[in-house]
C-alpha cells in the first residue's frame, strides 16, 4: 500500500469547496479487488484498514467515508454499488478529495475514468486548459476572461494536455495537425473544430499516428472572433459533424462522442467529402451572399445616407454575418472553392430567375417561387 494516487483539486475551487477547504478536507478512499481469491479478499481487507489509518492520521483531514466493492471487474462501473454511491455523494458534496491505490481502482476503462474524474471536477475540481495563441492580446484576454487557465507553447502544451483542440483558420489547421501527431503518444486525442475537412483530411490520411485523430466540425459560430466571442452553453443542442470516424482509434472517437453528448450536441457522421459539400451549401454560401448584399447596400449608401436608419430586423439579420473576419473566412473559401462555386452558380441562377420574373411583372412566376422557398419551413421550425 505504499503507492498512493490522489485526486484532488488543481487551482480553481467551487465556493462550497474552497469554505470545506478552509476547514477541513473531507476525504473519502475507494478500494476494489477484482477476483474472490482468498489472496485478493486480504489485499481488499487491508486496503480498507490502510486508508482509515491513513485518513485519520491526517489532522487536516476528515474521515468521509471508506467505499469497497469485492470481486467486481474494473470496467464495469454500473456493477460496482459503492463505487456509484462514492460518485453520487462526491456530486452532492459530501466529499472532497478521493484516494485510492491506484487509477485502474477507480475505473480500468480510460473513458470511464475520465468521465468520472471530469464529473468530479465540475463539482469544485478544476479541469485546467492550456492555451496556445500567436497573440498577446488574444492571450491576456482569455486569461482575464478566465477560458484559459496558462498558455504554453504548442510542445509543452500537447505535452501537458489529455485532449488537443484545434481551433484556429481553417488553412493552418492541417500543418498544426500533422504538428500535434508527431508529439502525442497513444492515449492522447488530437480534434479540430474547421469548417472544412477534405484538405486536412488528405494531409493527415498517411500519419502513422492518423487513429488519434478526430475530425470534428460544430455547427455553430457568430460573425465574432477572438476570445471576447466565446459564449458559455453555446453548443448545447447545436449539431456537431464526425468525419471519417471509421479512420480514428476506437477509444479516442469514443471520448470524443462522449464529449459532445456531455455537452448535449448530436452527433451526424460523415465524410469530409459530405461534410464538405453539405457546408457549402448551408454555411459558405450564406456568408458569401451577406458580405455581397453589405457591400450592395453600401455602395446605394453614398447616394441615400439615410437607407441604414430604415433598416429593419430583417436587413440585420440577413447582413450579420458580413460582419465575419476575413482571416477566417477567406481560407475556407478558398480550401472549399470548388463545392462553394458550384453553390454560388446555383444562388446566381435563382437571383436570375428572380430579376427576369421582376422585370416581366409576373406574379404568378414570383408567387410560385416564393411557395417553393416556403417550403423550407419543413426543415427550419
Amino acid at each position: 500500500m505504499k503507492d498512493v494516487e490522489i485526486i484532488k483539486a488543481r487551482n480553481v475551487l467551487s465556493s462550497r469547496a474552497r469554505t470545506n477547504l478552509a476547514k477541513r478536507l473531507r476525504v473519502a478512499a475507494y478500494c476494489r479487488v477484482s477476483t474472490d481469491s482468498e489472496d485478493q479478499l486480504n489485499s481488499y481487507k487491508s486496503q480498507v484498514q490502510h486508508y482509515t489509518d491513513l485518513i485519520k492520521s491526517k489532522s487536516e483531514w476528515d474521515l468521509a467515508g471508506i467505499y469497497a466493492d469485492e470481486a467486481i471487474t474494473g470496467t464495469q462501473v454500473t456493477k460496482r454499488e459503492d463505487f456509484q454511491r462514492l460518485i453520487n455523494d462526491c456530486m452532492n458534496g459530501d466529499v472532497d478529495m478521493i484516494i485510492t491505490k491506484s487509477i485502474s481502482r477507480f475505473a480500468r476503462n480510460t473513458l470511464d475514468t475520465l468521465k468520472y474524474v471530469r464529473m468530479l471536477k465540475e463539482k469544485g475540481i478544476a479541469e485546467e486548459v492550456i492555451g496556445v495563441d500567436n497573440s498577446e492580446n488574444n492571450r491576456n484576454k482569455a486569461l482575464e476572461l478566465k477560458l484559459v487557465d496558462r498558455f504554453e507553447e504548442l510542445h509543452q502544451a500537447v505535452k501537458d494536455a489529455d485532449l488537443i483542440v484545434l481551433a484556429t483558420p481553417v488553412d493552418s489547421i492541417p500543418m498544426l495537425a500533422v504538428k500535434a501527431l508527431n508529439l502525442v503518444n497513444e492515449k492522447q486525442v488530437v480534434i479540430d473544430m474547421g469548417s472544412t475537412k477534405q484538405e486536412l483530411s488528405e494531409i493527415i490520411s498517411q500519419h502513422p499516428r492518423r487513429g488519434r485523430f478526430v475530425a470534428t466540425h460544430p455547427m455553430w459560430g457568430t460573425e465574432y472572433s477572438g476570445p471576447e466571442a466565446a459564449k458559455h452553453g453555446a453548443f448545447i443542442g447545436r449539431t456537431v459533424v464526425i468525419c471519417d470516424h471509421e479512420l480514428s482509434d476506437p477509444d479516442a472517437l469514443a471520448l470524443v462522442e462522449w464529449i459532445y453528448n456531455t455537452i448535449g450536441m448530436p452527433i451526424k457522421y460523415m465524410s469530409s467529402e459530405e461534410q464538405d459539400t453539405h457546408t457549402a451549401y448551408v454555411s459558405h454560401i450564406s456568408h458569401i451572399t451577406s458580405f455581397a448584399l453589405a457591400l450592395t447596400v453600401l455602395e446605394k449608401e453614398r447616394e441615400e445616407e439615410h437607407i441604414f436608419d430604415l433598416a429593419g430586423g430583417g436587413f440585420e439579420s440577413t447582413v450579420r454575418l458580413a460582419k465575419s473576419s476575413p482571416d477566417t473566412w477567406i481560407p475556407i473559401f478558398k480550401q472549399n472553392k470548388y463545392n462553394v462555386l458550384d453553390v454560388l452558380r446555383e444562388h446566381i441562377h435563382q437571383l436570375q430567375i428572380f430579376r427576369r420574373m421582376i422585370e416581366r411583372d409576373d406574379t404568378e412566376g414570383l408567387r410560385s417561387m416564393m411557395l417553393r422557398a416556403n417550403s423550407i419551413k419543413r426543415i427550419l421550425k
